[in-house]
């Protein structure tokens, strides 16, 4: 990545999951989201990464053409 990724930061990985960057006791990279903890690939698996949520959340539209 090109610059490096804080512990407290939001990433979003490229499942859709996101949550915050944290190092667990045995040093693995993993996202606290809503009591759980996913590890992951830091190099591989992240898409974003930033202090702001809002910057994480990509906007969604649903149109129903009837």
């Amino acid at each position: 990545m090109e610059n490096e990724i804080k512990v407290g930061e939001y990433v979003r990985l490229d499942d859709g999951t996101v949550g915050k960057y944290q190092i667990n006791k045995n040093w693995i990279n993993v996202v606290e989201t809503n009591d759980k903890y996913i590890g992951f690939d830091i190099e591989r698996d992240i898409v974003k990464h930033s202090p702001n949520l809002i910057d994480i959340i990509e906007e969604r539209r649903l149109c129903k053409w009837t």
